[in-house]
This record gives C-alpha cells, sequence and structure tokens, in this order.
C-alpha cells in the first residue's frame, strides 16, 4: 500500500486564479496524509477527489482580513477496509481541528474540504446517485487504488433514482433560502462571508437547474461551463424561461476573476422567480410532512431524500422557521405572502404536491412553455395562480404517473 505522504494532486489546477490555487494546493498538501494517518486503523484503500475542484472551477474571494474565502467544495472520497458509522465524523473533527491550527498559513479562512467514506466491500450497493456518477466519471485519483473508483455504480448505466434529481432541487433551494436569510442579517451585522455566499449560492443555482434539467433528459455534463453552455442554448431557443438568463450572467461571474467582484448584501428576490412556485408551494407542506407522515418509518423514502446537512425533518423545520417568522431575519419576508400563495387545500399526498410544484417548474419534454397548461394544472392544484402560468405543457404528460408511483410507495 502506498505511503500517506506518496500521494498525489491533479495536473488540473483546482481554481483559475493563481493565488487562489497556490492556497488550495497549500491546504491539500497536509490536509491528505493527515487525513489518511488518521485513518490507518481502518485500512484506508483509495482517496478520490471529485466536483468542483476536479475540473478547476473552485469560486473562491479575497477577503478584507487578507484571506481567501472558499466559496465551493473540495470533495474527498475515501475507500476503506473496514468502515465505522462514526469514521465519518471523526476525520471531519480532525479536519477541522488541524486546519484551526494552521488554517492561516495556507492563506484561507475556511476549509472547503469535504469527506466521504465508504467500505471497499461495499461499494457495488451504493446509490446511484448524481455525487457518485459525477466522481465515477470526472473524479481522478489522489492515492492508493484507482481501479476501485469503478467499482462504483454507474448511474449513467443504470439510471438516476428520480428521487435522487428532486433531492437536489430540494437541497440547493434550501441552501439558497438560508444564504438569502444570512445576508439579510450580514446587511446589519457587516458579515462580510455570509454576504458573498449568498450571492455565490444564487450563482451556482442556474448551473444546478441545469444538472437537473439535464438529468431528466438521462444526462449528465460535467462542469458548470458545459452545463451554462446547454441551458444558454436552451433559453435563446425559447425551451427555458428568459429569468433563467438573470441566473446564468451571474454563474458566468463565478468562473470570472473573483478580485472584480463584490459581496451581494441587499436582498433582491426577483432573481429566484424561476423557483418560486416551488418555495411557495413547499410553505404549505410543512406541516403534512412534519405531522401526518412519519418518515422514519418509511425506509424508502427516508434514505433516498436525505439531505445534505441533517435528516429531511429537521431541515423542513428550518426552513419553515425561515418563511414565516421573517421578524428574526431583518428583512427577509415570507416568501409566502411574497408571491400571494393562498392555497385553498392540500394534496393527498405531500409528496404528491412536491412532484407537482417539480413538475412545473422543470420541463422533461423541453417542449415550449406554454400558458395553457396552467389552465389545466388549475384543476389539480387549488392554488396555482398566476406565477404558474409559464408551467410546462409535458408536465400534465407525468403528472399522473408521478403522482400514482410516489403515493405507492408512501403507503
Amino acid at each position: 500500500m502506498n505511503r500517506p505522504d506518496h500521494f498525489e494532486l491533479p495536473a488540473v489546477p483546482f481554481a483559475q486564479h493563481p493565488e487562489f490555487e497556490r492556497a488550495l494546493r497549500r491546504l491539500m498538501e497536509w490536509t491528505i496524509p493527515a487525513l489518511l494517518k488518521r485513518s490507518s486503523e481502518v485500512l484506508p484503500q483509495a482517496l478520490f477527489l471529485s466536483g468542483t475542484a476536479a475540473w478547476g472551477e473552485m469560486s473562491g474571494v479575497p477577503c478584507s482580513n487578507g484571506l481567501w474565502l472558499p466559496l465551493s467544495d473540495i470533495d474527498l472520497s475515501l475507500v476503506v477496509k473496514h468502515r465505522t458509522p462514526e469514521l465519518k465524523g471523526i476525520l471531519e473533527h480532525d479536519l477541522q481541528q488541524n486546519f484551526r491550527e494552521r488554517g492561516r498559513a495556507t492563506g484561507l479562512s475556511a476549509s472547503p474540504v469535504t469527506i466521504g467514506t465508504y467500505d471497499i466491500k461495499k461499494l457495488r450497493l451504493q446509490a446511484p446517485t448524481l455525487g457518485v456518477a459525477e466522481m465515477r466519471r470526472a473524479g481522478c485519483c489522489l492515492w492508493g487504488d484507482a481501479k476501485l473508483l469503478y467499482r462504483f455504480p454507474d448511474p449513467e448505466r443504470d439510471g438516476l433514482r428520480r428521487w435522487e434529481i428532486i433531492r437536489l432541487l430540494f437541497n440547493r433551494s434550501m441552501e439558497l433560502v438560508e444564504a438569502c436569510a444570512a445576508a439579510d442579517k450580514a446587511a446589519a451585522t457587516g458579515d462580510e462571508e455570509a454576504a458573498w455566499k449568498r450571492g455565490y449560492l444564487t450563482a451556482k443555482m442556474s448551473s444546478d437547474l441545469g444538472t437537473i434539467l439535464l438529468a431528466m433528459e438521462g444526462r449528465l455534463l460535467w462542469g458548470m461551463a458545459n452545463r451554462l453552455s446547454v441551458l444558454d442554448d436552451w433559453v435563446s431557443e425559447g425551451l427555458l424561461p428568459k429569468a433563467l438568463g438573470d441566473f446564468l450572467k451571474e454563474s458566468v461571474r463565478c468562473r470570472q476573476d473573483p478580485t472584480s467582484l463584490q459581496p451581494e448584501r441587499k436582498t433582491s428576490w426577483d432573481r429566484l422567480e424561476p423557483l418560486a412556485d416551488m418555495l411557495g408551494w413547499l410553505h404549505w407542506t410543512w406541516d403534512r410532512i412534519l405531522d401526518k407522515y412519519n418518515l422514519t418509518e418509511r425506509p424508502f423514502p427516508h434514505t433516498v431524500l436525505r439531505w445534505e446537512e441533517g435528516g429531511l425533518r429537521d431541515r423542513f423545520r428550518q426552513l419553515r422557521q425561515i418563511l414565516t417568522t421573517p421578524q428574526e431575519r431583518g428583512k427577509l419576508r415570507s416568501l409566502a405572502n411574497w408571491w400571494g400563495m393562498r392555497p385553498a387545500a392540500c394534496f393527498r399526498s405531500s409528496l404528491g404536491s412536491t412532484c407537482l410544484m417539480y413538475l412545473l417548474l422543470l420541463d422533461p419534454g423541453r417542449e415550449q412553455w406554454s400558458l395553457s397548461a396552467r389552465e389545466h394544472l388549475g384543476g389539480l392544484s387549488p392554488w396555482v395562480d398566476g406565477r404558474s402560468r409559464e408551467a410546462p405543457r409535458s408536465a400534465l404528460q407525468e403528472l399522473g404517473r408521478w403522482i400514482v408511483w410516489m403515493r405507492g410507495i408512501e403507503g
């Protein structure tokens, strides 16, 4: 087995700005040996890199304290021979402790490293998620047996679960709303990092919407630049709402010279219009999800709807608090009031309503977004209003089948 100090950083830079790139490489030069040494008892077999860092699209900005603030993550995946349930937590704690002791020497204000752990005996049993697909097709081996990468399932061959696409939409929307709340607070407190995070997540949302749209078609593209190129073509052809054009412009800024950018401290919900319907409807499904459905007793939905930060129920509670207690969030207003959502009733299935709002946002067939679709959907959902009038016609063809399928797995 390779020694912990015998690792190889990728030839492709993590980021385009040379100063930020040097800071990231300094971080990785002591993070990788420390990570491998700490996990030696469980016999590490390989360490893989994936995500934006793997294809040179890390985003970061120089802050007033002279340090660089990473806005995107360095995603590491560690394959071990004897994985334990507490391994991930132990490694994350140690990485953060090491960074607190040595972080300023790297030139970074925070550590962007995230770590996932996998048992070598269970690689083929991993769920075919977008993250696994990304790592398998576009990741690189930093240390150990590179061939282990191909023991992971191939979602492009085996197919992505529909729940995985919805999970990504939920995660990114949750992050964006939390970032907007943080930006309101930052405006009053002068929190520079929170303002930067909000601006970055807003900008990145269009790239994530591109991932979701492509996944609905069974296609996966790696890298923000590739996804934005496809989205730009779709907007030009009239296949997506023009509101996404603003998102595209914001996302391009993430890949330009970050030294020319400024943190965004004001709350401007107009650019979030493509998410308006979804966030508005979610506001009216909280109670049903939290009180009517015990997701912890339903293994399938609980497993595939895991949020990146904590369980589904906890994240819904957090988001409901943000939406319903604006007085605690500075200028943040209730999204339901902002978009005028006034439901007359709720779907029998909370997941069915989730499916509806998802289909209204994303057109699986990439057909023209039609005004007449809103009239048909109005008979299915009592709270569809003017904001939904661009709903895709092709969503109607899928709606019934999806709701039946979702109700079936809920029991």
